[in-house]
């Protein structure tokens, strides 16, 4: 349970536990119980007393013990449906209470594993892992007071074990937590390299350029055979030094019961019974043994689940309340910013007031900060110093409301998996037909969407069948359909011919005076057209 008490259970969670562990101690009793009536009966054939109440207690308890077993495993897969299901959830929910700069730090493999690897691996603890360990213990405990009230010898012996498998297992296990979190490290760098060799294979190929990245992608395979060559020979050893001092255990025990059988001091029928009980004691011993790489890699799952739980909690900021009015300014007080990984700060004690109705032009060269500030604008990215204030109050008060009122084109347009009408309305229910006419008209989307018979209803997938600009119009369109009072335009020219240009520079005047807009571009006739230009240094 250990392993487990990080994550949280629910109130009927915890009732299944409690449940399995009365029906684990329940099978083991009958499990034990069976080979020491088996004991008895067979010294009522040798004394030729009447053994008949002893072998139908017998085989009722084996029944019992039976049905018992199946029920427990039937309520061990049903807890690890359950808590899967919970676990999914959990860790969907704490990643959406992040906030954007917090959840863009991640790395998408590393991120797409707690999902695809860590929750079916916690699955797994409850349904085989947990369960197996609960009977190795029962039955341990329940071996250990048989041999306590029939022969004090062997409980002595087994006593005498105990420290000895522990002393094996800590050592074994220090190494094996090293290679497991190495393993785990190198496997969430590989898959983030997969996903972006993937991507890009297609342009590399085209330019003949991908035996660099492929050469990456083969590196980190080999790093991680390396690593599972070097695990497995250290579970060898462990299964070695295991199994031998277990085997020696059995032997010292049947050793010392047939000579205690030899002296008259106990009957034929506990040699088969102790026989019998240490055998499964020894595959209880085996069964752990070859828990101990999933326990570590279980308990690799659960901190990682807990660091995107409390990543999520410690992240996370309420909507705060709704804004008065409509949004008449921003204003940037003293804001200073940079990033986690970085001492550099991109822009120190910079102040900016934006006012309803203006055209502002972000000016400055590549990397100095341009998107930076915007994001910083529009709630994305938090100042590391300053405060930014919206109609006079700090943004952090009304972060939820001011989100809802802002729109951006950025210079990479995000495509979802879905219809072209998903991708605008961001998969909103209640579609606002006036709104999204307005919105394709505005973009010049609604010529694009009239090449496709599906129109609207046609899927799309990273912008196949689409343009560049084709693809920017889109996401303009999307910008426009929320109606926001702040957009911000971040190169969208780029990737648009003469027509795209039109469209933006007809936009620009049609809004100027109605809501706030950020323009970063190059393009001096877009720039022409804005009130104001801020230069950043």
């Amino acid at each position: 349970m250990n392993l487990l008490s990080s994550l949280h259970f629910d109130q009927k969670l915890r009732k299944w536990l409690r449940d399995l562990a009365v029906l684990v101690f329940l099978v083991e009793l009958c499990n034990l119980c069976v080979p020491w009536l088996f004991g008895r009966v067979i010294d009522s054939l040798a004394s030729e007393d009447s053994f008949g109440i002893l072998f139908f207690c017998l085989l009722v308890l084996a029944v019992v013990g039976l049905v018992l077993d199946q029920l427990a495993l039937s309520l061990s897969a049903v807890m690890a449906h359950h808590w899967e299901a919970n676990l999914r959830q959990l860790s969907l929910d704490s990643w959406c209470l992040q906030q954007p700069d917090s959840a863009e730090r991640w790395p998408q493999g590393e991120a797409g594993m707690k999902f695809m690897r860590d929750i079916p691996i916690l699955g797994n603890a409850l349904q085989s892992v947990f369960p197996q360990l609960l009977r190795t213990m029962t039955l341990l405990f329940l071996a250990l007071s048989f041999a306590f009230f029939q022969c004090r010898q062997v409980f002595h012996i087994l006593l005498c074990a105990f420290p000895l498998l522990l002393v094996i297992n800590f050592y074994f296990r220090k190494q094996l937590n090293h290679i497991a979190h190495k393993m785990r490290s190198t496997q969430d760098t590989l898959c983030s390299r997969v996903f972006e060799f993937l991507n890009s294979y297609p342009e590399l190929k085209a330019l003949e350029a991908d035996s660099h990245y492929r050469e990456r992608v083969a590196s980190g395979l080999g790093e991680i055979t390396s690593v599972e060559y070097n695990s497995a020979k250290l579970q060898i050893a462990f299964q070695r030094s295991f199994k031998l001092l277990l085997l020696s255990c059995e032997y010292i025990v049947l050793g010392t019961v047939c000579i205690l059988a030899s002296h008259g001091h106990i009957q034929i029928g506990q040699i088969v019974f102790f026989r019998i009980m240490i055998m499964r004691v020894l595959n209880g011993g085996v069964g752990i043994l070859q828990l101990l790489p999933q326990l570590i890699a279980i308990r690799e799952a659960r901190d990682s689940l807990n660091a995107l739980i409390e990543q999520g909690q410690k992240t996370s900021a309420s909507d705060g309340a709704k804004l008065d009015g409509d949004l008449e300014s921003i204003e940037l007080a003293n804001v200073s910013f940079a990033y986690a990984d970085s001492q550099r700060k991109v822009f120190e004690n910079y102040s900016l007031h934006v006012s309803r109705g203006e055209v502002i032009s972000l000016e400055g060269v590549n990397g100095i900060g341009k998107t930076t500030m915007w994001k910083i604008l529009a709630g994305w990215q938090t100042p590391t110093e300053g405060v930014v204030y919206v109609n006079g109050k700090p943004l952090s008060e009304h972060l939820g409301d001011f989100r809802r009122r802002v729109a951006f084109v950025a210079q990479n347009t995000l495509l979802f998996y879905g219809s072209l009408l998903e991708n605008i309305t961001l998969g909103a229910s209640d579609i606002r037909a006036e709104d999204l006419d307005a919105a394709l008209r505005l973009s010049g989307f609604d010529k694009v969407v009239a090449r496709f018979p599906e129109g609207l209803g046609k899927h799309v997938e990273a912008g196949a069948g689409m343009s560049g600009g084709e693809c920017q119009r889109l996401s303009l369109a999307r910008a426009l359909y929320r109606k926001p009072e702040l957009l911000v335009l971040d190169e969208v020219t780029n990737h648009m011919d003469t027509s795209g240009k039109e469209i933006v520079k007809s936009l620009i005047q049609s809004m100027r005076g109605r809501v706030m807009l950020l323009v970063i571009t190059h393009d001096a006739e877009i720039r022409a057209l804005c009130d104001r230009e801020v230069m950043l240094q």
